[in-house]
């Protein structure tokens, strides 16, 4: 079911790094490339990488059969370094990047050169060193991030990164510069991973890449309390179409505010590449808003990312509920294939009876399927928002009736609004329903998915870490359009105040349909294409390994809940009463007066 450009061998068989910088110069752990033997190895790969030609391949579809057919446009799930790549290439070179491998070494190796120049030190200032990048310098941190890395920053900090403290975005910056320069390095068999000044470490959890990410990345925001990693995790609906549209469209907004005051308020000319603390507010906040927002728009070309992600995790407490015999959950699967109702590490029962699909029928934003046209800015919705919207959207609300609202949760037989909503934030701090929606997004990621946008473009989406390694031209290119005219609209705010680069010819460019029956198809919209595929396909294929997975059991055993107590959100108390009111009676009885 995945659609994958293969490469003649040939040109697969790449260089190592002895063959290319020589023995004194490999790179292995604990021993970095050079400045000089970087720049070596990425002219030599690049001028040994043969162009890869497209040749016939099979691909299917979900809801289809398999075919023979021309290599199809690809896009991908986008890692950090991909949500760097988006955020600083035009998209003729990221489409180039896609099918010319010397065209991708050089894109990969400038981005690990850009990487590596923090290696020694997060403070140094780059501006010299890659005049061609957008940087943007925070305020509360003094670090120096590209435009592409503000992309990359909403998978780990909130919203307000550029007020944080340098303990708190230096560690997560670092580790994350580090991750982007192994994995360049990775794709072409080079090593040359050693750790960054600064990084966030994870101690003891460092034998596994993928767990010790996550653990440092939790430990070094854990003094944000509610927006440490985990709980960003718990909220993360966000990424995830239809929210994430909404989420990019209002931080675009407000970065277009920011963008026209500067234009009203200054009638000089201004550089419009890198920005520090000395310049302009309303400048510096049109980048730092619109660098942060870019990342949804760009989790919205991707397979994994085009699930209703809270509907997933619904569906999963409807399909647990209907399993039966809990005692022998350690035994796993029956010989005769029946699973089993796990009986520890579970949410609690008030979760489990109040969060199904049939008892929350508001709960994943259904409502939300349309283009975001009016979606006002994360200021506007925190003071005003009451209706339902993504977890983290509802979550950065100034009120709680506000917080209750956006949620979605209504009352059920026996149970006040309130009580829902307690059991909405315990459903959200589970593990067990938290790995269902991440099987699901992991799934589509290794199979891809073919999807159309209201533009008409046809494109297959899926896949990690493969931006430029299984992208088509067409696929990379129409990911990078919608990055490129959306930091394009802000510079044409600051620059002459109107732009033609709007919300809505930004949203034709994402996908909006999910092409199923092969060559002779359709496209079904993707809210169809749940309930028609995707339900289903949960069902039978991706909800039974979840219940059955030894990550499943580690998990319940090991951390139930992502964040230790879970999100606390008490109901605001009623105002107290005023010592005195006259001649009147008090409530308790009392006389006044």
């Amino acid at each position: 079911m995945r659609a994958t450009e293969r490469t003649p061998a040939a040109s697969r068989a790449l260089p190592t790094a002895a063959t290319v910088a020589g023995p004194a110069r490999v790179a292995r752990p604990g021993r970095p490339l050079t400045p000089a033997a970087l720049l070596q190895v990425q002219r030599t790969v690049g001028n040994r990488a043969a162009t890869a030609m497209i040749g016939p391949r099979r691909d299917r579809c979900l809801g289809g059969r398999a075919h023979p057919r021309p290599r199809a446009p690809v896009v991908q799930r986008h890692a950090s370094f991909e949500h760097t790549l988006l955020g600083n290439t035009p998209p003729g070179q990221l489409s180039n990047a896609a099918v010319d491998r010397s065209a991708r070494s050089h894109l990969l190796f400038e981005l690990a050169r850009q990487a590596n120049f923090f290696s020694g030190d997060a403070l140094a200032d780059p501006r010299t060193a890659f005049p061609d990048v957008r940087w943007v310098k925070l305020r509360g941190s003094g670090l120096w991030l590209s435009y592409g890395e503000l992309s990359s920053m909403a998978d780990y900090l909130p919203a307000d990164v550029d007020d944080l403290p340098r303990d708190v975005v230096e560690p997560v910056v670092q580790r994350m510069r580090r991750l982007s320069a192994a994995q360049c390095f990775k794709m072409y068999g080079l090593y040359g991973e050693s750790p960054f000044a600064g990084e966030a470490e994870s101690g003891v959890y460092e034998f596994s890449e993928s767990v010790g990410i996550e653990k440092a990345m939790d430990s070094a925001t854990a003094s944000l309390g509610a927006d440490r990693y985990f709980g960003m995790v718990e909220r993360n609906a966000c990424h995830f179409a239809p929210e994430s549209w909404h989420r990019w469209a209002r931080f675009h907004e407000e970065a277009g505010d920011h963008a026209l005051a500067f234009h009203r308020g200054k009638h000089e000319q201004v550089a419009l590449d890198s920005v520090d603390t000395t310049q302009d507010e309303n400048l510096r906040q049109a980048w730092l808003k619109n660098g942060y927002g870019d990342h949804f728009l760009q989790d919205s070309f991707a397979a994994g990312h085009l699930i209703n992600k809270t509907l997933v995790m619904q569906w999963f407490v409807d399909y647990v509920n209907g399993l039966s015999s809990k005692w022998w959950d350690l035994i796993g699967r029956m010989w005769w294939g029946d699973d089993t109702k796990p009986w520890y590490g579970m949410p609690d029962d008030d979760v489990m009876s109040s969060m199904g699909t049939a008892a929350q029928p508001n709960l994943a934003g259904q409502g939300l399927y349309h283009p975001p046209l009016s979606a006002g800015t994360p200021a506007m919705d925190a003071m005003l928002g009451d209706t339902p919207t993504d977890p983290q959207t509802a979550w950065e609300r100034d009120s709680h009736e506000g917080r209750v609202a956006g949620s979605g949760v209504v009352a059920t037989p026996g149970r006040t609004r309130e009580q829902n909503y307690q059991a909405y934030l315990k459903f959200l701090n589970s593990s067990f329903l938290q790995l269902a929606a991440g099987e699901t997004h992991d799934y589509l990621n290794k199979r891809g998915l073919t999807v159309v946008n209201d533009r008409g473009d046809r494109m297959t989406v899926g896949g990690d870490n493969t931006l430029l390694t299984e992208s088509g031209a067409l696929g990379a290119r129409v990911a990078a359009e919608a990055a490129q005219a959306s930091h394009q609209a802000i510079e044409d705010l600051i620059g002459t105040g109107v732009t033609d680069r709007t919300v809505d010819k930004i949203a034709a460019l994402w996908p909006t349909q999910v092409w199923v029956g092969g060559e002779g198809g359709h496209g079904v919209p993707l809210q169809d294409w749940h309930e028609d595929v995707l339900h289903d396909l949960c069902r039978t294929q991706i909800f039974p390994g979840v219940v059955d997975s030894f990550n499943s059991k580690v998990a319940r055993a090991a951390q139930p809940g992502l964040v230790d107590g879970g999100l606390r959100d008490p109901a605001t108390p009623p105002p107290p009463l005023p010592d005195n009111l006259g001649d009147f009676v008090t409530p308790r009885g009392d006389p006044m007066g």
